[in-house]
């Protein structure tokens, strides 16, 4: 083991030791070090995670050189995400303290545990409440539940460290005046299982089944109240979409419906009668929210995530000046309108166009060793490279829905509405998601973007035994389709990665 030497900006000086080739960013997740809430999970694009060498300073990888002038390589400056321990050393980092806001008093207290980000509210009625969020500190080992679960599998140190991480958050959230009458939690199956600390080897590997199928009030030593989990349909089909569907079930919907909670995965479920559903989840990857983007960023402030008009005229009034990130939705909007302008083809490569807007656009672009960027500020670009991963995510969305509804035996025409949810669908500007080919023409005038559903589904099961008894019910009544079994799944992948609904 070796000796590591590590100055924060809120902890002091820590001493540690690491394995050779431990990642630095498994030693600060170790420590409980916070950094910037715009992490890249890793990818080395966001630079949120830069620290000194104080002492024994590696050779400075490619990401490193691209990020960081001559001068502060010379001083020791490197990307922790590049580099693993290879000696003795001493380190600066510029970690954050992390603060939960308190919550209002509320009857309820509800929390959504997503991949990427916490999301909880006190709530007194449905549509009363203030939804709070963090970060997952899991960002720093990982963007998606698959590189959770390749941590977790390592040892039960490792999956304990993951829970702890989770666990602390929650003990924040709960440091509060008042003691809500009901608490409850949602959640994927991975961040359930990892709180609980369950066994994992059936979302690790094939063939897949979980352990516990929730839908019940349970305890955990460290939390001080008993808690509610709303069922887990299949080993990728959450509480959190059980939680959103029965919040859209007070809405009366007309049947057949297609309701979809978008995130790091996304999970759709296909209701064909109030007794028959189907359900499907595929892995979205974190650039959904923007993280491992050249210059994403989980939505907040200063964060590009929507285009109100025009990209040429934001472009001429310099709107994006004080922007410090994109989100996953601020890229769709970004790839939709230089699509509409003629300055993409289909494939997401910038062109040349004919028309005025694609010269305007072309005479932005710069040709960098990674591929070319389209210019936005001196420090905010896109480039095909991203344009690339968003169609890699449109690819399996859309590709979801077309087998779902193939499974089921109908046409998108013949569906009577759409849902969707999660912090990205319900924000998402739908005609850009119908331009990049997330969702065909028909969608336009039958989808409804609804926020929060988990929550709001999450506080009428805590608080109407009703809604907890049709959740209850609703497991056997939903057939789980795994889409990647599917005949020539992989050729109808590669087929779908382009612009448009093909």
């Amino acid at each position: 083991m070796l000796k590591i030497d590590v100055f924060t900006q809120n902890k002091g000086q820590l001493t540690t030791s690491a394995a050779p080739g431990q990642s630095f960013l498994d030693l600060f997740f170790r420590l409980q070090l916070s950094f910037h809430k715009y992490f890249c999970a890793g990818s080395g694009l966001c630079g949120q995670c830069a620290m000194q060498f104080l002492s024994n300073a590696p050779i400075p990888h490619q990401a490193d050189l691209a990020r960081f002038t001559p001068a502060q390589i010379d001083n020791g400056w490197r990307l922790a995400c590049r580099h693993v321990v290879h000696k003795a050393c001493a380190v600066r980092v510029f970690d954050e303290l992390v603060s939960v806001p308190s919550v209002k008093p509320g009857e309820a207290l509800v929390v959504d545990i997503g991949t990427t980000q916490i999301k909880w509210a006190a709530m007194n009625a449905l549509e009363e409440e203030r939804v709070y969020q963090s970060s997952n500190p899991q960002l720093a080992i990982g963007a998606d539940v698959m590189s959770r679960l390749v941590y977790a599998m390592q040892s039960k140190a490792a999956q304990a460290r993951l829970q702890k991480s989770l666990v602390l958050p929650l003990q924040k959230i709960l440091q509060t005046d008042f003691q809500p009458k009901f608490f409850g939690i949602a959640g994927n199956t991975v961040m359930i299982s990892l709180l609980l600390n369950l066994p994992l080897q059936g979302l690790a590997m094939s063939p897949y089944h979980i352990s516990w199928k929730a839908g019940t009030m349970t305890t955990m030593d460290r939390l001080p109240l008993p808690f509610y989990i709303p069922p887990l349909f299949g080993p990728f089909i959450g509480a959190d979409v059980s939680a959103g569907l029965a919040y859209i079930q007070t809405l009366s919907p007309p049947y057949p419906f297609l309701f979809i909670d978008v995130g790091t995965n996304a999970e759709f479920i296909l209701a064909l009668s109030p007794g028959s559903y189907f359900a499907c989840s595929v892995p979205m990857g974190p650039a959904i929210e923007g993280v491992g983007l050249s210059c994403g960023a989980i939505a907040g402030d200063q964060v590009l995530t929507k285009i109100d008009t025009s990209l040429h005229e934001l472009l001429e009034r310099k709107s994006f000046a004080d922007c410090v990130g994109i989100s996953g939705s601020g890229y769709i909007a970004l790839i939709a309108d230089l699509y509409r302008s003629g300055a993409l083809d289909t494939q997401g490569h910038f062109i040349s166009g004919l028309t005025p807007l694609s010269k305007l656009f072309s005479s932005r672009l710069q040709t960098k060793d990674t591929g070319r960027e389209l210019a936005l500020t001196d420090s905010l670009f896109i480039s095909e490279r991203d344009v690339e991963e968003v169609l890699k995510v449109k690819a399996v969305f859309s590709l979801a829905v077309k087998i779902l509804l193939q499974r089921a035996g109908i046409s998108f025409p013949f569906l009577q509405k759409v849902y969707l949810s999660g912090s990205f669908g319900s924000n998402i500007n739908i005609n850009d998601l119908i331009t990049v080919g997330f969702l065909p023409l028909f969608a336009q005038e039958k989808t409804e973007q609804i926020p929060n559903t988990v929550l709001k589904g999450l506080f009428l099961a805590l608080t109407r035994s009703d809604t907890q008894a049709w959740l209850h019910t609703l497991s056997s009544q939903v057939a789980v389709v795994d889409i990647v079994l599917e005949k020539d799944f992989n050729q109808k992948y590669a087929q779908s990665i382009g612009l448009g609904w093909a």
